[in-house]
């Protein structure tokens, strides 16, 4: 059985924060994420706000170190002492306000090749 080559694999991510000024209160910002992303995709990640997506982004990232669950970038696994700095990727981060559709606000970044 072939397995697809990803470029990109999370799975069961799960980030929980602690609010140690509010009784320790502990607040769920993602659960059991599942991601697959292959060579040549583009993804755009949607929500409200709150909603986990700069908390997803940050975990592939390594700026935040996920409470469970697995990141694998082009075979290699991240972790604290193997940054995802070194891989070549580029993000496009913006905030969006959708009275109506997000069809075009998510074509900008489209390819025309």
């Amino acid at each position: 059985m072939n397995t697809p080559d990803f470029i990109l694999s999370c799975r069961g991510l799960t980030k929980d924060f602690v609010l140690h000024t509010i009784d320790g209160r502990r607040v769920e910002a993602l659960r059991g994420v599942d991601l697959d992303i292959l060579p040549g995709e583009h993804v755009a990640l949607a929500g409200s706000s709150g909603a986990g997506k700069s908390s997803l982004l940050k975990c592939i990232y390594r700026t935040y170190e996920p409470t469970s669950g697995s990141v694998v970038l082009r075979h290699e696994s991240t972790s604290p002492r193997s940054p995802i700095r070194r891989w070549p990727t580029s993000v496009v981060a913006t905030s969006v306000t959708c009275r109506s559709s997000c069809a075009p606000s998510l074509a900008v970044g489209r390819s025309t090749s």
